[in-house]
Parts: structure tokens; C-alpha cells; sequence
């Protein structure tokens, strides 16, 4: 048995805290201003090889919150490489951290300016189309590509 403080009840969403263990057996929640978060955008866009690197916008998920899709063609070379951009400012570029990325559970970077062999490479045959799922909350982030 232990007694907590609990959170702050006017805490805004995706506030952080730490939980401190008392000698007495009480926990306490303090704010962790440690792992306070840059700016992570508001609209996202998907860029790449596919649109000629021109932004083209991704949708809020219907029932999904922090969810962003979009779709990619694969074109005559049967890849196409990718990055997600954040309200259109190319310095505020999510990408993974190695260059010409097929893994989608590589570490993914940013938001930051990034040249355009970080991005991640989607293969399959010419006309083949993809769905990709961008998702961020608070810290969290992870993106997904599935042949539709």
C-alpha cells in the first residue's frame, strides 16, 4: 500500500512527470520539465521522389487522434523515397536517422533540416500503391507503409 499525490487535474495533455518514491511510502508527482518538447508541427506533409519533393498534404485519421495518412504510387523504377514535414517548413523534417531507410522500426529523426538521402525507400513493382501511417503524441512517434 502507498499514498500518492496523483497529477495535477488541470496538467495540459501530454505533460510529463516523474514519480518519487518516499522513504514513509508516499509517492510524488513533480512535472518533469527535462523532457519538455520542441515544436512538432500542427498540419504534416509527405514529400519525396513521388511528388517531385513538393509537399503534398496528409489527413487527420477520421477516429485515430495524432494519426496522419497519405498514399504513395510507386512510379517506372519501382521505389520511391519518402519524409514527413511539419506545416511546410523544411526545417521541421522527420526522417530516419540512416539514409535510404527500408526498415519502418529504424529510429526516426526530427523535426529538423534534413537532406533528402534521409528518407525512408519503399519498394515494390511500378503502379503499386501505398498507404502511409505517420503517427506522433507527445514524445512518441513511429511511421508505416502497407501495399494497399
Amino acid at each position: 500500500d502507498w499514498e500518492t499525490t496523483g497529477i495535477d487535474p488541470g496538467a495540459e495533455p501530454g505533460t510529463l512527470y516523474k514519480v518519487i518514491l518516499e522513504d514513509d511510502g508516499t509517492a510524488r508527482w513533480e512535472k518533469d520539465d527535462a523532457y519538455e518538447t520542441e515544436p512538432q508541427g500542427d498540419e504534416f506533409y509527405i514529400q519525396g521522389t513521388h511528388s517531385n519533393w513538393d509537399p503534398v498534404a496528409l489527413e487527420r485519421h477520421a477516429t485515430i487522434p495524432d494519426l496522419w495518412t497519405g498514399t504513395i504510387e510507386l512510379g517506372s523504377s519501382g521505389q520511391e523515397q519518402f519524409q514527413i514535414v511539419a506545416d511546410e517548413n523544411q526545417n521541421m523534417v522527420y526522417r530516419p536517422s540512416s539514409e535510404m531507410c527500408t526498415l519502418k522500426a529504424s529510429p526516426m529523426a526530427g523535426p529538423s533540416s534534413a537532406d533528402r538521402e534521409h528518407a525512408w525507400l519503399v519498394r515494390g513493382s511500378p503502379g503499386d500503391s501505398f498507404r502511409v501511417e505517420f503517427f506522433l503524441q507527445g514524445r512518441s512517434k513511429s511511421i508505416l507503409w502497407v501495399k494497399e
